[in-house]
Parts: structure tokens; C-alpha cells; sequence
């Protein structure tokens, strides 16, 4: 008696390929030829995935585009390092800028230089200047000494 699995066609499993792991084993294969001679290991395809995973799949064709343009003017060291650069966060961040000063505040850069004192305005007063240590000699005093 057989069981009766055997006698109900059932599809073939669908493979599951899919646009995403196609790109990730292409980024995983162009990665890791070069990661043995500088002495890394090799980046498995669910490292890959790990690493991209935030990034939606129009964007990995994108990235892969790129990635490819460098490589076809720079090599395949230059498809590594763009790679690595386009996925680091840090490097797209917007520049900050300096913070506005609000009015009625004071920072360093608009302190006033003069004290006002009764409507005039004076300098702030200097340090005062070092004393030199000794005399200043010239050459005829060091002549007439020998």
C-alpha cells in the first residue's frame, strides 16, 4: 500500500530566487574576490543580508549601478571601496550647521571690545609688559671686553 501523497500531483516547490537575493549573492561575489588577499573572510550571503537590510531593493539597484561604473573606471578594488562607502550611514549624514545666535544673546565672537563706562567708550586696560631680563649688548661691548 502506498501513501496517498504519492498518488496527488503537487507543484514542484517554487525556488526562492528572488530580485533581492539575486543582488546579494552579486554583491556577495564581487566582494569577496578580493577579500582572501587582504586577508578577510568571506561575506556569506546572510552577512550580505544583515548588511542591506534597511535598504529597500530599488535602492540596491541603484547602489549596484554605481558600484559597477566604479569598478568599470577604477577596477574591482574601486567596486569594493564604493560599496563600503555608499552603506555607511555616517557619510550621508547633512552637515550640521553652525547654531544661529538669538537675539539679545552674547557669544565670544560679539562681545564687545570696549567697555562702556558712563556713555564713553574706553579700551580695556592692558596686561602689563614683561621686564627684559637682561640688558641689551652690542658688539663693541663684547669687543672692548677680550
Amino acid at each position: 500500500m502506498e501513501h496517498i501523497g504519492a498518488h496527488i500531483d503537487r507543484e514542484k516547490k517554487r525556488g526562492k530566487q528572488t530580485e533581492r537575493g539575486e543582488l546579494l549573492r552579486f554583491f556577495c561575489e564581487k566582494l569577496n574576490r578580493t577579500r582572501p588577499h587582504d586577508g578577510l573572510p568571506m561575506i556569506t550571503l546572510p552577512r550580505m543580508g544583515r548588511l542591506v537590510e534597511k535598504i529597500p531593493t530599488k535602492d540596491l539597484y541603484y547602489l549596484k549601478s554605481i558600484c559597477d561604473d566604479s569598478a568599470s573606471r577604477g577596477g574591482i578594488v574601486a567596486f569594493s571601496k564604493r560599496f563600503w562607502w555608499e552603506i555607511n550611514p555616517k557619510k550621508h549624514e547633512p552637515k550640521k550647521e553652525p547654531a544661529r545666535r538669538q537675539a539679545g544673546g552674547e557669544s565670544f565672537l560679539t562681545k564687545p571690545k570696549y567697555k562702556k563706562t558712563f556713555g564713553s567708550a574706553t579700551r580695556a586696560p592692558r596686561p602689563p609688559r614683561p621686564k627684559p631680563l637682561a640688558k641689551r649688548v652690542s658688539k663693541r661691548d663684547l669687543h672692548n671686553l677680550y
